[in-house]
Parts: structure tokens; sequence; C-alpha cells
């Protein structure tokens, strides 16, 4: 990345080490070799070179108003140029960021010793205000517009730059002119950049795997297939090769490796939930059966325009709610949650919004599940018809929706029942699939509709056949559920 690429762009969801990697680079440009010592990079023919290094972290500033995020910027050079013993009285401009950026790096560069910039969430004053709507976000988007301008005109200055962040907002709009800035977010080689992979995980947490297994009494196989299911699934390239979040595994070990949620807990980027509730005709559930067409290529946000449904897929995407599960031989790409973690955090909170209810809500509906462990669907059934017709629903045509996502997350909260949505069959698409110890239940719902047509499609499309020839499943028993409910008895 150092050695090919002088302008680098990479976008990850939050919590993925993006900070992490900005310090790495922050120490490898100031020449500090001797933190990398029988590191890969030690054994590479690298200058180290010391260069000046400005890192910005655009997270921190303040974001109450475009006017208050532009004093913020000036402060925080200000800072900058305390660490490097400049005095701003003798620059330029200092109440213009964009004036006081270029002055700081021609200054640093007065020497002829170019400058390193490395800018961390170079998105998030316009994303933190996206539910707020296009003109708002808009409002900070200029602001962001004249300041990374300076990285244009002083592009001569500059040895190398890095901008990470959340989103793929239209790059060539907020760096016009930059046209040599390299977007590598997806590209094959970068797609372990961040995260742990499998192999790293049992490599490098050996003993916490071996204590893990131990206080879940489970082999180590086990409990490594069910850390697996859990936290592993972000993809992030054409390249078959997913990866844990790095900050979920280290807060899963530090707490005795206890299945619960961390991500969604600490980095929940909430601007996309805040998103979905302006947006109560969108349908998750009926965009995950879409296959996507250059799904990679495709996922740049322009606040030129209205945010559309696709836009919306791709902000759940980069923001680490969804993932490309599988790309099919005509080029198509499926979207999925990664894993367990995200699946029931997100359908926990959507599902609260769509209600009207606080978050855990659905906590004190799990009774509801128990009736599959006990083998007892139609005990189930009566119990969610009971559920739904003591809550106020959203919109009558979008009920399926808000239904299918009540009934995962009140699943998704047993600890004994493994959960799948939108299941792709050669013939179509599984709404929900709950697998218990003994028995997997194919349900098919539909909203004032009839059961008996629910049930046949589950049998005219072979919904079972996924599970039937799957030798892990061949000792459980399949019971197909067609579902129907009356939106009149709301």
């Amino acid at each position: 990345m150092i050695s090919q690429n002088n302008y680098v762009f990479l976008a990850r969801p939050r919590r993925f080490g993006k900070t992490l990697l900005v310090d790495t680079l922050a120490e490898i440009f100031q020449g500090n070799k001797k933190l990398f010592k029988g590191l890969a990079i030690s054994k590479k023919k690298y200058d180290w070179q010391s260069y000046p290094v400005i890192r910005i972290d655009m997270s921190k500033p303040d974001l109450s108003s475009p006017e208050a995020l532009k004093d913020s910027l000036c402060k925080m050079l200000q800072k900058i140029c305390k660490s490097f013993k400049i005095n701003p009285s003798n620059l330029m401009d200092t109440t213009s960021p964009k004036t006081f950026l270029s002055s700081v790096i021609e200054e640093l560069s007065v020497s002829g010793q170019k400058v390193v910039v490395l800018i961390d969430e170079y998105d998030y004053p316009v994303i933190s205000h996206i539910h707020e709507g296009e003109k708002v976000a808009s409002s900070f988007l200029q602001v962001l517009q004249q300041f990374y301008l300076a990285l244009k005109v002083n592009s001569n200055y500059i040895h190398f730059l890095l901008l990470t962040g959340v989103t793929q907002l239209a790059l060539t709009t907020i760096f016009s002119g930059l046209n040599n800035l390299k977007d590598i977010s997806y590209l094959p080689r970068f797609s372990d950049l961040l995260g742990y992979t499998q192999k790293e995980l049992e490599t490098n947490f050996k003993k916490e795997i071996i204590r893990g297994a131990k206080s879940n009494s489970l082999i180590q196989r086990s409990f490594l297939n069910k850390v697996k299911e859990w936290y592993d699934g972000f993809r992030f390239s054409t390249k078959k090769l997913s990866v844990y979040n790095p900050s979920d595994i280290n807060q899963f070990f530090q707490d005795g490796a206890t299945f619960k949620t961390y991500w969604i807990s600490t980095g929940t980027p909430s601007f996309i939930l805040k998103l979905l509730s302006k947006y109560p005709k969108f349908d998750l559930q009926q965009e995950l059966k879409n296959p996507r067409s250059n799904f990679f290529e495709h996922g740049v946000l322009d606040l030129d325009a209205k945010i559309s449904e696709d836009d919306i897929i791709s902000l759940l995407y980069q923001s680490g709610y969804l993932t490309v599960t599988d790309i099919n031989d005509k080029g198509k790409y499926f979207l999925d949650f990664p894993n367990k973690e995200v699946r029931y955090s997100f359908t926990n909170y959507l599902t609260s919004a769509l209600y009207n209810k606080k978050i855990n809500f659905f906590d004190s509906y799990t009774y509801i599940a128990d009736y599959l462990i006990d083998g007892n669907p139609r005990k189930f059934v009566e119990n969610l018809d009971s559920l739904f017709k003591s809550l106020s629903h959203p919109t009558q045509k979008y009920q399926e929706n808000a239904i299918g996502l009540a009934i995962s997350t009140i699943l998704s909260l047993s600890q004994n029942i493994d959960v799948e949505n939108q299941i792709h069959s050669g013939k179509g698409i599984t709404d929900i699939v709950a697998i218990t110890k003994d028995t997997i239940y194919i349900m098919e719902l539909k909203v004032n509709g009839s059961a008996k047509k629910a049930l046949d499609q589950i049998k005219n499309k072979e919904y079972a056949n996924l599970y039937k020839n799957k030798a892990k499943y061949k000792k459980k028993k399949i019971v197909m559920m067609g579902i129907s409910f009356n939106s009149k008895d709301a």
C-alpha cells in the first residue's frame, strides 16, 4: 500500500481497526523502525525516511453546525501547529480551514521535505447528519469539500495521503482534482488488510481458545464453529475470504468468551438506524431477495440526488450490517447479515423502531421461541398471533416486513435456536428457517393470504431440499410451516 500508491482511500465499518492502521502508518512514516523489530516490514527494502505527519480525526470536531465544524477544524490545526512548533501568526488566514491547512503543509515543506497526511473518518461530519436529509448533510459536505481542496492545491508537497471512512461518498466530487486517489476498499489483495482471518484467529489466540472452549463446555472445534457463527462473515471483495471484526474478538475473549453482542453496542453506526426510520416503506427482507450487479463498483453515495433504496443497501453494507454472502456464475451478488451477532442486534433495533417500542422490548417474548424447542409449532403460532394483535402495527402494506423482522428477533434471542433468513434455494427464497437441536422449521409468511398457499410454496419450490441434502442435518426432523396473519385483526 505504501510503496505502490501515494494517495489512498479505504472504507471499512466502525471499530474495524482503521484508527490503528493510521497509528501504525504514522509511526512508519516518522521512521520509527525500532517499533517494528521482528515484523514483516522490518525485513522489507524500505528506507525508513522520516516525514512530517499531519494526522486529522474527523470524528472529533464539533458537528452542531457547519460553522461549528469550521471553527473546530481551525482549532485542530492550531494544535498541529503547536506539535510542530509552528507559529500560526506567521501563516496566512487561520480562520479558513482550507487556507490554514494549505499554510501548514507549505510551512512543513519549506525545506523541500514532503509531508504525510492521514485523515481518519473523513466522512463522519456528513454521515452523522444524513438522517436529517440530503440538504443538511450537504451543508457539512460543502465544508469538507473546501477543506479537502487544500490537498489538491498542495499535492506537490504531499508524499503520502490516506483517507479512511465508512462510506464511499462521491470521491470525484469531494476530492475534485485528486484524480490519482486510489480506492483500495474492495480490491481482493486488501480484503484482509483489517480484521482477523480464521487462520489469524486460531494462530494468535491459542490460549484464549483453549480457555474459551473449556468455559463453554465445548470441544475446541465446536467452540470455534460457534465463534465463527457469531462473529465472522465480513467480506470486502470478490475474493471468497471473510474476516472477524477485531474489536469483537478482543472484547469477546476479555469477557471470558461469553457469547453476546459487542461490536453493535460499541460501534453502532446509529446514523443508518435513524435514516431507516425516515424510510418506512423500505423492506429489507424484500431487498435481500434481489441479486445485485457490480455491487462493489456501484456503492458510491451521491448527496446531489435523493437517497434511494440502493443507497440504503450500500450504506448497510459499508456500515457492517450486511455483507456479500455469494456471487453466482452470472456475476450477481447476494447480501445478508454477516453473522449471528449483527443479525440479532440489527433486527432488534429495527423491529423496535418499526413497532415504536424501546430497544430490547422483544426480550420478554423469548418464551414464544421455546415452543419450537419443545416441538410445539402450533403453540408457537398461537402465541405469535396474540403478540401481534396486541401491538400497534405500521402501515398494512408493510406488515409482512415488520412481522418477519419481529419473528426473527424473537427467535434470535434464544441461545438454542439458529435463525436463517432469505435462504436462496434453486427455485425460490425461504422467509425464515429456525434450527433447533433436533428440528428444522421452514417458515413462509403471508399477510392477508392463505396459510395453505404459503405451505404449498414451501413444497412446490422444494425449500426443504437444501437441508435434506446436507449431512449435518440428516438426523433432524423437518417441519414446514405456512403462517398467515390477518391485518384486520391487528
